[in-house]
């Protein structure tokens, strides 16, 4: 990751230059292809999670990326809604649709 420049490569202002036949226009896009696919790899574990979000952090502070999306948790949260709903034996008790607008009107709520 310290081989990239971050703010270059996040930089909406820069006007890129392609060609596909340079290698050199696109091999910075390519390698930063590779190494997102290897942080959601790294992600896919607990540790790996905070393994990824520390070198997200150390590489992408004060980028754009960071300035528009910064914490992932604070997004999650605002959008996350959940509920837990029991089944009884009897059979009686909530049904899917009523779960359903119960959800629904929570979601409408934190927005």
């Amino acid at each position: 990751m310290a081989a990239i420049d971050w703010k270059k490569a996040f930089s909406v202002d820069e006007k890129k230059q392609w060609n596909p036949d340079d290698k050199s226009t696109w091999e910075t896009e390519l390698k930063i292809s590779i190494l997102m696919d290897s942080l959601s790899a790294i992600e896919q574990s607990e540790t790996g999670k905070v393994i990824a979000s520390a070198l997200k952090q150390k590489f992408w502070a004060g980028t754009l990326h960071q300035e528009i999306v910064g914490s992932i948790t604070l997004v999650k949260n605002k959008a996350d809604v959940n509920q837990r709903f029991y089944i009884s034996e009897d059979g009686g008790g909530i049904t899917t649709d009523e779960a359903y607008r119960f959800l629904q009107n929570k979601y409408m709520e934190k927005q």
